[in-house]
């Protein structure tokens, strides 16, 4: 039996865009950090993916958590056996945005896909913004201003 699957889904913003941070974006951050429960030091990892691994979003998660939370990154490019190790004993995961059409064409020729599920079943919280936030969900609407779709 597997566990519900807890995710919890940033539309936008948040420490990875910092010309969009708002106050309550800190409280949403201090939110999913209580979701993991009463953990002496929550782990967590981050998968850029959908940007390329972008060295500077990157940065801004370890800024974000250092201090509070033991951080992990998986890079591009890990193969299945790496991203189980990455996986192991995380409390909660991550995702950046940026291109979610490539980030889970990616995952799903790696097998990376299929390996995030199972982790979810197992009690891993599943979270992201932007890309990192509609990737969980099996329908999804992409677009922007210049697709015709109004601000």
């Amino acid at each position: 039996m597997s566990n519900p699957l807890q995710i919890f889904a940033v539309g936008g913003g948040g420490f990875t865009h910092p010309k969009d941070n708002y106050p309550q974006d800190a409280i949403l951050e201090d939110h999913l950090l209580a979701l993991a429960g009463p953990i002496a030091k929550v782990k967590i990892g981050y998968i850029g993916h959908a940007s390329n691994d972008d060295p500077t979003k990157i940065g801004r998660f370890y800024k974000r958590f250092d201090g509070c939370a033991n951080l992990t990154a998986l890079p591009l490019g890990a193969n299945l056996a790496e991203t189980t190790f990455f996986l192991n004993g995380l409390d909660i995961l991550y995702v950046g945005g940026g291109s979610t059409m490539e980030m889970l064409a990616y995952w799903q020729k790696t097998g990376i896909d299929k390996i995030l599920i199972q982790s979810a079943h197992n009690g891993l919280i599943l979270s992201g913004v932007s890309a990192g936030a509609i990737c969980w969900f099996s329908e999804l609407l992409l677009g922007s201003a210049k697709d015709g779709y109004a601000l």
